[in-house]
């Protein structure tokens, strides 16, 4: 694990197991975590200023049922990662604001086949939380309000501007080997707000 107490830290292109920001680190006081590129387990941060793009957050190694974010009164930039889960009883991330914030173009994935009504997407405080695509295969509604969100059949719709529902069986090319490029008539496709797209020019894949 790579553990920060305060203090700057940027990783590029790297694979790690979990980070801890600020929380349960002893004496911890936060710090700022930029990861870009990069594949770990999970990320937990308390009173941190967090960036993640372009990372793939994958939990299916471990055992128990962690969530693969977990971040409380920080501010951060998380667009354009992949987060996927194995477990039908793992919430999906929560992310806690401090200040403004932003949630965009992330995947998140539980690839258990099992509603285990666990929370798919959990936010507190000022977070744009917008033009995501969240196949958590659960019933239980998100804490979250969202825009131009596409979930799964499992969900009833969420109010907000531009949120959709579809089959999961449609989203990517294959899902249960984490194969999450959308497939050819994904419904994911021309669903982001119309000038999303200026703001984020990079996708996942670089």
């Amino acid at each position: 694990d790579l553990a920060l107490n305060g203090g700057e830290t940027d990783v590029y292109n790297s694979t790690m197991q979990g980070i801890l920001c600020g929380e349960s680190v002893s004496g911890a006081t936060g710090g700022v975590f930029s990861a870009t590129s990069s594949q770990m387990t999970g990320v937990t941060a308390n009173a941190c200023t967090i960036t993640l793009k372009q990372d793939t957050i994958d939990t299916t190694s471990l055992t128990g049922n962690p969530s693969p974010l977990s971040i409380g009164s920080s501010t951060f930039e998380i667009e354009n990662n992949v987060m996927v889960c194995g477990d039908g009883f793992s919430d999906g991330p929560y992310v806690g604001a401090s200040a403004a914030s932003t949630f965009r173009f992330n995947t998140l994935v539980n690839i258990s086949g099992e509603d285990e009504t666990a929370t798919p997407i959990s936010c507190d405080g000022p977070v744009d939380a917008s033009n995501n695509i969240i196949a958590w295969n659960s019933s239980h509604p998100g804490y979250c309000p969202t825009t131009y969100t596409l979930y799964d059949q499992f969900q009833s719709l969420p109010p907000g501007d531009g949120n959709e529902i579809g089959s999961n069986s449609t989203f990517f090319v294959d899902m249960a080997g984490k194969d999450f490029h959308l497939a050819p008539a994904s419904p994911a496709i021309g669903a982001a707000a119309a000038n999303a797209c200026a703001a984020v020019l990079i996708d996942h894949v670089g």
